[in-house]
C-alpha cells in the first residue's frame, strides 16, 4: 500500500519553528527505561556503558513508553490510560496519570515534547512532555502509515512502513513544523533510534553482518542529514531494540538478552561493546535526551 508524505500545509500551521527546547537547558539525560510485563528497570547509559540504579513492580499493560529530557511516560492504547513522572539520573519517580480521549500506537519524544501517533487511522497527539507531566498542545490527524518515527533533541524524523518516503521537521514546545520531506528510498526492514543530535538507521532484516546493517547522519535543528561517507557499518549482530540516550545508543536482543553499547554523537559513530546482564525479554527499550 502507498503512504502519502506528510501534508505539509497543515503542519505549517501548527506554528513557527520554536527555538531551542526549554529543557536543553537541563544537563543531557542518559537515563534508559526497560519495561516487560509487571517489571521494569532503569539505569543510566552514558559513554557507551549502562550502570543499573532501580528495578520496580509496575503495573499496566503499557503498549508505548517515551522519555524527554526529565520526563517518561507510558501509555496504554487499549484502556487510553497514561502515567508520566520524572526521569533523570537513571530513575523514574511517577508524578501524574491520567486518560486520553484516542487510541495511539506510538510514543516518541524530544527533549521537551511528545507526539502520540495511530498509525492506521493517523490520528496524533502533540504535547510538551516536561516536569514530570503530560500537557496536551493539539489533537489533529495526519497521513496515516508512519511506522518509524524518531525524535533527537530537537527534530522529528517520519518514515514509513516501506519507507518509501520521509519527512522531518523541528519539535519543540509541543509544536512539530516540518521543513522537509523525500521519496523513494528502497531501504526496508529498519529500527530508527536516536540520540540528542543524531539519527541510526539499523537494517534489521538484512543479513548481518556482511550488508550495511546501519547507517547514521545528523538529527538536529529541523533537518535529517544524509549519512556521510563512512556513515554505516556491516558488521552488526542481530538485534530487536535499538534505544538512545543523549549521547549513546543500546542494542539488545530480546529473546538472548545480548546486549552492546555505542556512542552517537555529532553523526560519529562508536561501537563500545558488550553489556552484561541485562536479562532477557524485555519489550520496551526507551532513553532520554
Amino acid at each position: 500500500m502507498a503512504h502519502r508524505l506528510l501534508p505539509i500545509v497543515v503542519l505549517l500551521l501548527f506554528g513557527a519553528a520554536a527555538a531551542s527546547p526549554a529543557d536543553a537547558k537541563l544537563s543531557p539525560n542518559n537515563s534508559i527505561f526497560f519495561f516487560k510485563p509487571g517489571h521494569a528497570m532503569s539505569g543510566v547509559l552514558a559513554n557507551g556503558i549502562f550502570t543499573k540504579k532501580k528495578t520496580y513492580s509496575l503495573n499496566g499493560a503499557w503498549t508505548s513508553i517515551a522519555a524527554s529530557r526529565d520526563t517518561l511516560l507510558l501509555y496504554n492504547s487499549n484502556t487510553r490510560a497514561y502515567k508520566t513522572g520524572t526521569f533523570r539520573g537513571g530513575v523514574f519517580t511517577p508524578l501524574a496519570s491520567g486518560k486520553l480521549n484516542a487510541s495511539y500506537t506510538t510514543a516518541v519524544a524530544s527533549c521537551d515534547s511528545v507526539l502520540l501517533y495511530d498509525q492506521e487511522a493517523g490520528g496524533v497527539l502533540y504535547g510538551k512532555l516536561t516536569g514530570g507531566k503530560l500537557h496536551v498542545v493539539l489533537t489533529t490527524f495526519i497521513d496515516a502509515g508512519w511506522n518509524d518515527i524518531t525524535a533527537s533533541c530537537d527534530t522529528l524524523l517520519f518514515e514509513n512502513s516501506d519507507h518509501s518516503s520521509r519527512a522531518w521537521g523541528t519539535f519543540t514546545g509541543g509544536t512539530f513544523t516540518q521543513f522537509g520531506s523525500e521519496c523513494c528510498s528502497a531501504n526496508t526492514g529498519l529500527i530508527d533510534a536516536a540520540t540528542d543530535d543524531s539519527w541510526l538507521d539499523y537494517h534489521w532484516a538484512s543479513t548481518c553482518p556482511g550488508t550495511v546493517c546501519g547507517d547514521w547522519g545528523l538529527l538536529k535543528g529541523g533537518y535529517a542529514h544524509d549519512p556521510g561517507a563512512g556513515d554505516s557499518a556491516s558488521d552488526f549482530s542481530t538485534f530487536d531494540h535499538v534505544a538512545g540516550t543523549a549521547g549513546s545508543l543500546l542494542f539488545y536482543n530480546k529473546p538472548t538478552g545480548l546486549a552492546v553499547g555505542a556512542t552517537l554523537k555529532n553523526a560519529v559513530f562508536t561501537d563500545v561493546g558488550l553489556i552484561a546482564h541485562l536479562g532477557t525479554g524485555w519489550w520496551f527499550v526507551v532513553g532520554g535526551k
